[in-house]
Parts: C-alpha cells; structure tokens; sequence
C-alpha cells in the first residue's frame, strides 16, 4: 500500500477545509506572492537562474530546460540489481525534448502531443500530461535502462525463460497484433527470414539474453534460458566463457530440445515484433504506423517524412539501436500515448477531461494517475479489468508526483470550484500483516489557502520511518538532545528473480520494525498517537526510527544458504538497521544492551521464518559480516550444542586411543629392554673367567662382576631367568617345546637334575643354538 506523502496529506486536508467554498486558490509559488484569480492571469516564476515568462507550449519547453539537471541526475534513474539509483544511459533529457518537439508539432497521423494551448495557466495542462507519460516510462523501461523488451514471462513446471518469448509473453502473438477495419494498409509485412537480435535486456546475474528472431533455417527449434547455468569455467575442456551479452555473469542458453513458450511456440520465425521504446510500442500494426507516417514508406509514397532512409518494417530495431536518431525510442512511447491514453474515452471517463479537472482542482489524490496508470498497465481507467490487477501502481504515483514537484516552480494560480475527489485507488498488498502505525515524519504546517506539490524523497533516499514510545514528554523550553544509539546487523535477502529487491526490502523492513516496536511495547493508545510503553526493560527507550528500507551492501557477497523455495531466488547482502532514542542520563552501557536484545528478535525472525512472505522467500541472519559474529536463533544453538557435544565425544574417543597406543608402546618398550637386559646378564654368565681378563686386562670389571653376579645368582637359586629364556629361544626355533619341558627347568620336586641336562635331548640343545657344554653350564646346579 503506498501512503500519501505528507505535502498530498496537506493538499487534501485544504479541500476539506474549504467544503463548499465556491472558489479555491492553488498557490504553487514558492516566492508566497499571491496574484488574483484569473485564468489568464501568468505569473514569472523563478527557477535557478531561469525565469519562465511565457505561455502555452513555449512555458512548456522553458520548463523542461530549466530542468535538465534534475531530468538526468534524479529522475530518469535506473536500479541496478543492488538496488543502485544511478542514471541512466538509455533515457536522457536532450533525446527526450527532440522526441517531444517533434510528436507536439509534427505527430502522427495527425495525432499530436496535449500540450495544454495558450491561456495563462494552460501550460499547467501541458506539463501534467508529459509529466503522467513520463511516470509510466519510469516504472516501464526507464528503472530497468531497457529499451527492448525483455525476457521475463518464465513457463512450464521448470519456470524457465522460453527463448520464443520473443513471439509474445504472457500468450500472446505480437505479429497478430492487427490494425483496425480501414487501417490495415499500414500494417508491416510479416517477412520469415528477417533476423533482429535485441541490443538491451536485463542485467542481473544469469538473466535472460535478449530477445531475437529467425528463420527455421537458421533456428530449427528453440529451447530457454537456464538462469542457473554456469557460462564461465575457464577450466573446463573446452573452457568455459559468457558470450551471450556484453556483461553476462551467469545463465545460457539450452536449445537441445525444444521448450515451448505460453502460447506453444518453440521457433522464433516472423517474430521480430517485441516491445520497444520507453513505453515498449509493441506489434505489426503500430510498427507499421511509425513507417506509414514517419519513416521510409511515407517517403516511397510521396508524403513528408521525419526519417526517410528508416524502415521501421524492415528494422524495427532501428528505435533502440539507431545512434543517428536517438529520440525514436521516445517517439516510439509518445505515439503510444497519444493514440491510446490521451484518445481514451470509455466507461464515462475521458483522458483529457479528467486531466483538466485534475488541475483545476488543486493537483491533488491519487485517483487521477491512478487511472491513466490503469490504462497503460491494463486497458481500462477502474483495474482489475480482463486482463487483471494494476501492477506498480504507487510506483508509478510516486513517481507522478516527483515530476510534478520537480515543475512546481512554474505553476500558476488557478481558481476554480472545488468537485469531490474520487477516493485513490489503493493496491493491496499480497500478504497483509498487523503492524503497529509509525509516525511519519511531520511536514512545517500549511495554510488552508496554499499548497504545494508533494515532496517526496529520491528512492536512494528512503522516507523515515519513526515510532514514538512511553509517556516521557520533553519541556517546551527543554534544548535536551536525547541520547541514540545505532542498532546495525548484516543479513541475506533472498527473492524470486521475478520479485523487484526493492520491494522486497520495503516488506521485510516492514516486518522487522513491526517486530522491534512490538517487543519494545509501543502500542497506539486511545488518546492518539502516543504509545504506552509496556516493559520496565525497555522503559529508558522514548522513539524508534528508521530508513523504509534497508540497503544492499555492494561490497561483498552472501554466504551460500539453501532457501525454502522450489523456485530460483536472487541473493542481496544487506546493511540492516534502526536509531534507538532514549530518556536524557541512559547509559551508552544499557542502549548496547537493549540493542544486542533487539537484535536477537531480528534474528529469531528471520531465522523462525517470520518474515518471509510474497515478496520475501527467505531472509538470512548475518549480524556482523565484518567480524563473522552471528546472533543464533533457538533452534539453531540446539544444533550448535549437540555439534559441540558430537565433537566432544569425538575428541575423547581420539584422545583414549592415543592413550591407548601410547600405552601399548610403552609396554613394548619395557618388554624389549628387559629382554635386551636378560640377553645381557646371559651372555655376561656365559663368558668364560680367562676370556673376561682378556677383555677387560684392567681389571675394571666391565664383564667379570656380571659374570660372577649372575653365578651368585645361579647359586642362589635365581636360575629361573636363564631356563626360560632358554625356553624361549628353544621353542621359537623348534617350533614345539617337548611336553613336561617347563617342568623339568623348574624342577618342582625339588630334586637336582642330573648335570649335563641329560632329560633334554641333544636337538633341543642344538636347536637353541647351544652347545652341550654351553646348555650344561647354563643349568650347572650347586
């Protein structure tokens, strides 16, 4: 729903007052110098270093001139897919009045542009005429910097783009678009081997390529466009790169099997009929009009021709591509308007009429170009009619009404008797949700006698958005500025492809500030438009302000998220954010507390899924993208402590394993050094007396106190040792120890073995590797 600005609030409020006051003054002078009630009564206006003195079509064009500025640098803007106003390249003023000047002396068909005629005040109508055109074209094509038609109608259960959109979206047929009984002859031929590629299309990632046309021969059969194709992979074999359209940055075209647009066709042949022009003149008929009266058929015939050497039949393209002739793309629109809109006359509404009592009246609702917008958008002054519901509609207000604050400088006084205003035609929004009323930021008061055109704000530029809360008032003489802390947070907005970021921006910050004030307890009360606020947490706070609409953040780019749709969505980092204001003596300590708790209802609705709805598919809470902290949802901290407690559990596994082998290697180890220990004390024993004096002629007893220390041993009883390591050698190459072995080595009768070992045969001896004297002394019992 678009709210009336507060210069239109004023506007309507004055008619009210007046009542049935048989005249009313319109005063858009901004000197405040009143001059008295006629019509032909002209005023000098001063615009900038310009004076507009004349009348009629000339006040018209002086107008315009002193506006070129404003034309280029902030009205004829287009949004790019981050939601950028810049300037467009496509649409600009010198073109614009070219156009202009030659559809209001020239025209077509002898049709020429309403420019108001000659009486004091009658350029007012010239200029609210051009000023309904220029609206539509900004909503039409200029925002998007198109002048071709693009590729937008998306078809089948997969929702692709059918490269045959270019015979017609929406199932239609633009080459059986007609002219009527007795205007045939205009017509352009359809010719099947005509072949036009479109110069403009959209501009966002994988978008569409623009639209083209061709014989069978050369495109047997057409597929669509994968919006989700990848046309750059340089390490592909063979690479991969984006040749579709100067600036492509993702999707392709797939015409491996054909994919049939609405109205069934899979060719493109004869289809070169699309719309193009700021308000897309579209079809065989109107084409042919342009070439009738205009182009190269009405210099064949020997009429007067503005373009001579352009056959509009033969190269339609030629309004958007020509560099010659610049202003045919405004031409093109104009023609448009005058032969449909201004011509309009059904249902008891007539065009020109209604535009008279519009100005008369005092410039003011919405009902007006409302219905012109219903017109151009639909057929009919009063949608929905047969073909559906006004799209844009407060778009193309607020754009109407900027132009008109933008002329204001050349208005004149205008009296007339005031007629009931038919109330504006309100477009309801999809999905409705309660939301506490905002105050909006309050206009300088306006005497009932004067008015102004309404002031509204570029759309780089979003209108402020404020709350009131709590009962504390300041005193009049109070010059107290009151503390404000600025509540930021990052997050991810996805919407269809087919879903303007604008809008979608404009809904979920609507959500959002619905969910902040209703947390904060600001509740309209009985009384007006204070608010009582509810919470003792929260009862420093006293306002709430915001932005309409966050801002996409050009610099980086969204994290990869899997979104809740079927459907293909486009992805805009945002900056999100809202000012917090609060009593005189609140601590910077409890603003960053409250905050961080606003924050949290930010992101328990985003995350909950609370704010999505037609225009928001999903919204991602970031919270500071800079420095990665992120404020989680319920549900997502349960997630994130049973990932803690999985990798806990992980970790102490881990750890007892490594426990576990360190363990392991440590028994080894010990196992091997007393085995390195016994083979030691072993081969020490072994040796004889006189070969340890020869190794060791010192006398150090570096061998001969092991030696005699094990034999102490022996003779001790502590042979044990030294049978089993005989044992075990033995059995390890034997391979089989003979039974009763262990107890003959162990002796458990306690009876002496017979020396020499004689129970143990002779292989087993010579299978440990020892010899009989060896294996006797080893056992040598005494």
């Amino acid at each position: 729903m678009m709210m009336l600005s507060t210069g239109l609030v004023a506007v309507l409020a004055a008619v009210a007052a007046v009542g049935s006051v048989e005249s009313f003054t319109l005063d858009l002078n901004p000197s405040g110098d009143s001059k008295g009630g006629a019509f032909d009564n002209v005023g000098s206006i001063s615009a900038g270093s310009s004076t507009i003195s004349s009348v009629g079509v000339k006040a018209v064009e002086e107008t315009f001139r002193a506006m070129k500025d404003k034309f280029n640098d902030e009205l004829f803007l287009y949004e790019t897919p981050l939601m950028e106003w810049v300037p467009s390249s496509v649409y600009r003023f010198d073109d614009f009045m070219d156009g202009l000047n030659v559809m209001h002396s020239q025209g077509i068909a002898g049709k020429k542009l309403y420019m108001g005629g000659d009486c004091g005040h009658c350029h007012m109508y010239g200029l609210i005429n051009v000023a309904a055109f220029l609206a539509q074209a900004m909503k039409e094509t200029i925002r998007y910097d198109a002048c071709d038609e693009n590729s937008w109608d998306r078809v089948g259960p997969e929702k692709m783009y059918p490269i045959a959109n270019a015979c017609g979206q929406l199932g239609q047929s633009y080459q059986d678009y007609h002219c009527p009984p007795g205007e045939e002859h205009m017509e352009c031929p359809i010719d099947p081997e005509m072949t036009i590629t479109a110069v403009t299309n959209a501009r966002w990632w994988g978008a569409p390529g623009p639209l083209k046309c061709g014989p069978k021969s050369l495109y047997p059969q057409t597929g669509y466009w994968d919006f989700n194709g990848v046309c750059d992979d340089v390490w592909a074999d063979p690479p991969k790169y984006c040749t579709d359209y100067e600036g492509q940055k993702g999707g392709k075209a797939m015409n491996d099997a054909p994919y049939a647009n609405a109205a069934g066709r899979t060719d493109v042949e004869g289809c070169c009929w699309w719309g193009r022009g700021v308000i897309q003149t579209t079809g065989i008929c109107n084409f042919g009009k342009l070439n009738y009266f205009l182009g190269k058929r009405a210099a064949d015939e020997g009429r007067e021709s503005r373009y001579p050497s352009i056959d509009f039949c033969r190269d339609p393209e030629a309004i958007c591509s020509s560099e010659e002739y610049k202003e045919l793309k405004w031409i093109a629109g104009l023609f448009y308007w005058t032969e449909s809109v201004q011509s309009y006359d059904a249902g008891g509404w007539n065009y020109l009429t209604e535009l008279h009592k519009f100005v008369d009246e005092g410039l003011s609702g919405d009902a007006f170009i409302n219905a012109v917008s219903g017109i151009v958008n639909r057929g009919c002054h009063n949608p929905p009619c047969g073909t559906g519901a006004l799209d844009g509609g407060p778009e193309r207000a607020e754009n109407f009404y900027k132009i008109v604050d933008a002329m204001e400088f050349s208005f004149v006084e205008v009296k007339a008797t005031p007629k009931p205003t038919p109330a504006p035609i309100i477009t309801p929004r999809p999905t409705p949700r309660p939301t506490p009323n905002p105050t909006e930021v309050k206009p300088s008061p306006v005497p009932p006698s004067v008015t102004t055109a309404p002031a509204i704000r570029p759309a780089a530029d979003p209108p402020l958005v404020r709350y009131t809360c709590g009962s504390f008032e300041f005193g009049p003489n109070d010059q107290t500025i009151p503390p404000t802390s600025g509540v930021t947070f990052d997050y991810d907005l996805h919407n269809l492809v087919d879903v303007s970021v604008g809008l979608s921006l404009k809904d979920i910050k609507r959500s959002i500030m619905s969910d902040v004030a209703g947390r904060l307890g600001c509740q309209e009360n009985s009384i007006g438009q204070r608010r009582v606020l509810q919470s003792s947490e929260f009862d420093s706070i006293i306002g709430l302000e915001s932005p309409a609409n966050d801002l996409p953040d050009n610099e980086v780019v969204c994290r990869i998220d899997e979104t809740k749709s079927d459907e293909p969505t486009v992805c805009s980092p945002v900056n999100g954010g809202f000012t917090l204001y609060a009593k005189p003596g609140t601590s910077n300590a409890i603003l960053s507390s409250i905050g961080n708790s606003l924050k949290e209802v930010v992101a328990d609705g985003m995350n909950s899924g609370r704010y999505e709805s037609t225009f928001v598919d999903k919204a991602v809470y970031i919270g500071d993208r800079q420095n990665d902290q992120v404020i989680l949802g319920e549900e997502e901290i349960m997630s994130t402590m049973e990932l803690a407690v999985y990798a806990l559990s992980a970790a102490c596994g881990l750890l007892l394993c490594v426990l576990c082998v360190i363990l392991f290697t440590r028994v080894s180890r010990d196992r091997e050094k007393r085995a390195k220990l016994e083979d030691r004390e072993f081969q020490s024993y072994m040796m004889e007396d006189g070969e340890a004096e020869r190794l060791d002629p010192m006398g150090t007893g570096f061998q001969q106190p092991g030696a005699y220390a094990s034999r102490r041993s022996m003779m001790n009883g502590n042979i044990a040792p030294f049978q089993r390591r005989i044992s075990r050698e033995a059995s390890s190459r034997m391979g089989d120890m003979y039974e009763g072995e262990e107890d003959f080595y162990s002796n458990p009768t306690g009876q002496p073995p017979m020396r020499g070992g004689a129970e143990l045969p002779s292989s087993a001896k010579s299978a440990a590797g020892y010899s009989n004297d060896q294996f006797d002394a080893a056992t040598e019992w005494s």
